[in-house]
């Protein structure tokens, strides 16, 4: 039978105890921020050798820090706590941030949802990465000695359920860098219905000198295992004045790139194409034309 039944439940006050615990349960311990998506994963079968719970609630790690442009989110920030952060959205180049967790879920899950869990569990059609990976975010994991590793998000989730995570390393915060001077972003996406997964998603920043892109990025989720960077897609825009002609260059550029998006029963791959040319469009404009958070 699937489900989860741990022999243990930890609730560590050190770093160094959540290592040691790792290190003992290997594969057999799970780390545990909110906890939200447990029980899904339970259903599917997914945690049925958990001995161990690691629960990180006591290790102080949900604060907000800004440091020199960058903002520091400890692993244990819910998603609620992020979304309330309007001074950091103030400028707008964090804007895809509001804008992807405004919709996502009902409020008990927001409250309770933590950041790095978002990050950890590697699902594709999760709308926080998509954001997250067009602001280049990195991951900070945490390991033996208290030394820790900085990982670019599409570095760490590697694959399909699959972070970038050794041997006792877990993830202790985010790292949201500085963005250039003038970047505004945005983010949006496409649902079946109002409490459903993306069937595709969209995070888009740019950056407007004299009345031209002089930088770009477009990011999407749902089409595939991880979080996909359209790089021919942002380049067609630079340099360009995003009228209507620009915006569908970068259509066809998208066409282009995105070769075999995700199919399954959601939607075929060539719905999910066609919804992406759709959102590119969309969101370069939102994030284009936006003063603030």
């Amino acid at each position: 039978m699937g489900g989860l039944h741990p022999e243990n439940y930890f609730k560590p006050k050190t770093p160094a105890e959540v290592v040691s615990i790792l290190h003992r349960y290997k594969e057999d311990a799970l780390i545990m921020g909110g906890g939200t998506e447990i029980y899904e994963l339970s259903e599917r079968g997914f945690l049925t050798s958990v001995k161990a719970v690691v629960d990180l609630s006591n290790l102080g790690l949900d604060k907000i820090r800004e440091r020199d442009g960058e903002v520091l989110l400890g692993a244990s920030v819910t998603l609620s706590q992020l979304e309330r952060q309007r001074e950091l959205y103030a400028g707008g180049a964090l804007g895809c941030l509001p804008d992807a967790l405004r919709d996502l879920g009902p409020l008990q899950v927001r409250n309770m949802a933590t950041v790095a869990g978002a990050v950890t569990a590697c699902i594709p059609f999760f709308d926080l990465p998509v954001a997250l990976a067009c602001l280049n975010t990195v991951i900070e994991v945490q390991g033996d000695g208290g030394k820790i590793r900085r990982v670019p998000i599409l570095t760490f989730q590697r694959d399909y359920l699959q972070p970038d995570l050794n041997e006792g390393e877990f993830v202790a915060g985010l790292v949201v860098p500085k963005q250039e001077d003038g970047t505004k972003s945005a983010f949006t996406k496409f649902v079946s219905n109002a409490g459903d997964w993306s069937i595709v998603n969209c995070a888009s920043a740019i950056r407007v000198t004299r009345g031209k892109v002089s930088s770009a990025k477009v990011v999407f989720g749902a089409v595939a295992n991880k979080p996909f960077v359209a790089e021919r897609a942002a380049a067609a825009l630079v340099g360009t004045r995003l009228d209507d002609a620009a915006l569908e260059s970068a259509g066809g550029a998208l066409d282009e790139e995105l070769v075999d998006p995700t199919s399954d029963g959601k939607a075929s791959g060539a719905y999910r194409k066609r919804l992406a040319k759709i959102l590119l469009k969309e969101t370069v404009r939102k994030a284009a034309s936006r003063r603030g958070g």
